[in-house]
């Protein structure tokens, strides 16, 4: 039995969950106006997603232009005789036969920089969803935390009141009028600063959705096997297009050192000359030539291809401890928020316990103090342990959320509910 967190919710239950995970529908995020509105509008608007994007119509150029080079080459030259009056040309048409895999592997290069482009666009979208689905936790979770506040301003004004009655009998003094007075000012204080939080989260989403979108709706509910945190991990990584990405460079890598590899053997060509104009006669040639052509640069004396190749070989070993370092940093992000969430969880259910606990303390101190066995200090006090307990309850959860959610995006869940697929 694996144990869900219903985000909508402040309490842990217990909810049955299939192997692996489940993407929330369209109607438990409220549609396109609520999480799914949300990612949907960042990974179509934001302006890094299209810079992807572009880039990936760019290397979808790049492959036609590698092919290009299997087609034959025009080309073209003027000369001017002794006489400044007569000037003569040359055609050529050049095919290429066979060039020592090199036009091959520079097909593969370009189409394997396609697919690592491909898997950019997606890790670009990937990220903004992360960031997109954290400030709409952040919204909604202060959103709550400032109506817990705001609960507290009342109860406080409540008690200012009934203090200040109880003054006009005789019953209170002047001291505990401003004690009330002080407590309400500090707890409105405090609701303020959340309402300036929501605002500021509020603006976050707005510029990550160019303003198409905004948290109206509840968060949805993962049923996830947290119980299998290598389950996770194993997901995680299989989903993830950084090291997808990273992999790829490996075979880009590997294709790029089969074209300098190529570049040692000469290129065989079918070439076909034409003059144009008066033919010289000291060539003593047909006008329309054609022949089998080899052609071959050795640079440096061949230690120019020689150091290349050595340098691929310590580009393909950087390439594959680049996709070790991917992977690592896609375990070690994971666990850390499966820690946080589980951290969180726990102090959920203990906060709840605790909220439980204050509020029976709050209404015993109030039949205690009408009974003339307790002060007012100790019913305010009673009152503000019981609004620190619930927007401690309030701030885990929002913890909880910001976990599951960001594991839910690298996981590939919400890619569904943010039009991916």
């Amino acid at each position: 039995m694996a144990l869900g967190l219903a985000l909508a919710t402040p309490t842990v239950q217990a909810q049955p969950a299939a192997k692996g995970t489940s993407a929330p529908s369209d109607k438990q995020s409220g549609g396109v106006g609520g999480l799914g509105g949300v990612l949907q509008a960042a990974v179509q608007n934001h302006p890094s997603v299209r810079k992807t994007i572009a880039d990936r119509e760019a290397s979808v150029a790049g492959v036609d232009e590698a092919r290009a080079h299997y087609l034959p080459t025009l080309s073209g030259q003027t000369n001017q005789g002794a006489d400044p009056n007569v000037t003569w040309g040359l055609i050529r048409l050049q095919q290429p036969i066979w060039a020592g895999g090199k036009i091959d592997a520079g097909v593969d290069v370009a189409e394997s920089k396609l697919s690592s482009s491909e898997w950019a666009v997606l890790e670009s979208r990937r990220q903004l969803m992360e960031q997109a689905t954290a400030a709409y936790v952040a919204v909604i979770g202060n959103k709550a935390l400032l109506a817990t506040a705001q609960d507290g301003v009342n109860a406080h004004e409540k008690l200012l009141d009934l203090i200040r009655r109880r003054r006009e009998g005789g019953v209170a003094s002047d001291a505990d009028i401003r004690l009330a007075e002080a407590r309400l000012a500090s707890v409105r204080t405090q609701a303020k600063d959340l309402a300036g939080q929501v605002r500021r989260q509020e603006l976050e989403l707005s510029i990550l959705t160019a303003g198409h979108a905004k948290a109206d709706a509840p968060l949805p509910s993962l049923y996830m096997n947290w119980e299998a945190p290598q389950e996770l991990l194993t997901q995680a990584r299989e989903a993830s297009p950084l090291i997808r990405r990273k992999r790829q460079d490996v075979v880009t890598v590997t294709h790029e050192t089969e074209v300098h590899q190529g570049e040692r053997w000469p290129v065989i060509s079918l070439r076909v000359d034409s003059d144009v104009g008066p033919t010289p006669t000291v060539y003593n040639q047909p006008r329309t030539r054609a022949g089998i052509y080899a052609e071959a640069n050795v640079d440096g004396g061949g230690f120019v291809g020689y150091q290349r190749i050595k340098a691929d070989a310590a580009r393909l070993l950087a390439a594959q401890e680049d996709v070790a370092a991917a992977s690592f940093e896609v375990d070690r992000r994971v666990q850390i928020m499966l820690n946080d969430r589980d951290l969180a969880t726990q102090q959920l259910g203990d906060h709840q316990v605790v909220v439980q606990t204050q509020e029976m303390s709050l209404e015993s101190s109030l039949r205690l103090y009408d009974a003339g066995r307790k002060n007012w200090v100790d019913v305010l006090n009673a009152q503000r342990e019981l609004l620190d307990a619930r927007l401690n309850r309030d701030r885990a959860k929002m913890t909880a959320n910001d976990a599951e959610l960001r594991i839910a995006v690298m996981c590939g869940t919400l890619d569904a509910l943010a039009g991916l697929e």
